[in-house]
């Protein structure tokens, strides 16, 4: 089942070169939020930038929506695994995209209808299970 595309978390294909697989990935022009952070990116003269903060925070939280309801948990998100991309149509001219998914998991909810039951498994412990 394929899922749509979410604007704020990287864009990932395989690419098939010469037998080899390799992933070609968005790029992102403006580094990561860490940098951008150490950079002061999100201060303006008056001190800090709350609009430009919040429209990030969005960005972040959109991204991290769209992989929860496509049952995806990143369980490493931090200012590094932020990427930052030149955007036209953001009034910050950025959009910040989530990468970085070698620790991702993937989870099932199993629910029992009569007691209410809800259980998250794990892509790792379902393959464990008999």
């Amino acid at each position: 089942m394929r899922t749509q595309r979410n604007t704020h978390v990287l864009c990932m294909r395989p690419a098939r070169v010469c037998a080899q697989v390799q992933l070609v990935l968005e790029h992102c022009d403006k580094g990561t939020l860490r940098d951008a952070l150490d950079q002061g990116v999100f201060m303006d003269p008056s001190g800090l930038n709350y609009a430009a903060i919040l429209d990030s925070a969005i960005d972040i939280a959109r991204a991290m929506l769209h992989l929860h309801c496509n049952n995806v948990l990143h369980m490493d998100l931090k200012a590094r695994n932020v990427l930052l991309a030149s955007s036209g149509t953001e009034e910050r001219g950025v959009s910040c995209k989530v990468s970085d998914f070698g620790k991702h998991e993937l989870w099932s909810i199993t629910c029992h209808a009569k007691g209410s039951t809800h259980r998250l498994i794990s892509s790792k412990e379902s393959l464990e299970r008999p």
